[in-house]
């Protein structure tokens, strides 16, 4: 992922070569998670300019008209603005009429209508074939795989599991949470039957209900034999089997 981060901003540093120096710019996340934080960091350790990073969740809370947020960028005459994750982008395209946005860690970016508006950036789409597949490496009797989500974009890439489990011999089940405050009870009810966990980017994660997810592998995996996977789409383990460390 860091890899493809790099491209994008090797590409775009042309572009502020030919900008004005003293507009910093700015970094759009959409929440505080740690996945959107190791993007942050790869982005700032390669930028090599000035940038401004905020928080969809405290733009909002800080500006009742959005707009006006939106509306400032576009008079300070930036080059781009960086946006990381979907709902930073979403609402950035929405917004921005003028001023490019450059977006990562992004699932299926093609549901935000790419051909309309100055947009680009970088997906982080892995298949749910290769993670069925990679499911099936750690353990063959992985059956029961569990995912959230809140949002028509989250909905989309969580919907995709359930086109091809049975050919992996899975069982695979999308879950909505409207409410962020009913993860914990949703996440609880899992017990005794996840066996695997699809993390995909939504809006739902937060750093705490990230750390939640992580805790709920790991309590799974000290106190039984079982075997529970919880698989960020786009890239890592939140926890393996202990014997494969």
């Amino acid at each position: 992922m860091k890899f493809l981060i790099l491209l994008s901003v090797l590409f775009i540093q042309s572009l502020y070569s030919e900008a004005k120096k003293n507009v910093p710019i700015e970094i759009l996340i959409s929440s505080d998670n740690r996945i959107y934080e190791q993007g942050l960091y790869g982005i700032q350790s390669i930028i090599g300019t000035d940038v401004k990073v905020s928080y969809l969740d405290i733009v909002i809370a800080e500006n009742p008209e959005i707009a006006n947020y939106f509306k400032k960028i576009e008079d300070d005459n930036p080059p781009f603005i960086i946006t990381i994750g979907p709902s930073a982008t979403k609402t950035a395209r929405e917004h921005l009429k003028n001023t490019p946005v450059l977006f990562s860690m992004i699932n299926a970016p093609k549901s935000l209508g790419l051909s309309q508006g100055k947009l680009c950036g970088v997906s982080m789409d892995i298949s749910v074939t290769e993670f069925f597949t990679t499911l099936k490496d750690i353990n063959k009797e992985i059956r029961n795989v569990y995912s959230f989500y809140s949002t028509s974009e989250g909905e989309y890439a969580a919907g995709e599991g359930e086109y091809s489990d049975l050919q992996y011999k899975i069982i695979y089940n999308k879950i909505k949470i409207t409410d962020k405050k009913d993860f914990s009870k949703e996440l609880n009810a899992l017990a005794g039957k996840a066996e695997a966990f699809l993390m995909v980017n939504d809006p739902l994660y937060g750093k705490n209900e990230f750390e939640e997810l992580s805790n709920f592998c790991k309590k799974k995996q000290d106190h039984t034999d079982d075997i529970l996977s919880c698989t960020c789409q786009g890239g890592g383990y939140l926890r393996n089997q202990s014997r494969l460390q």
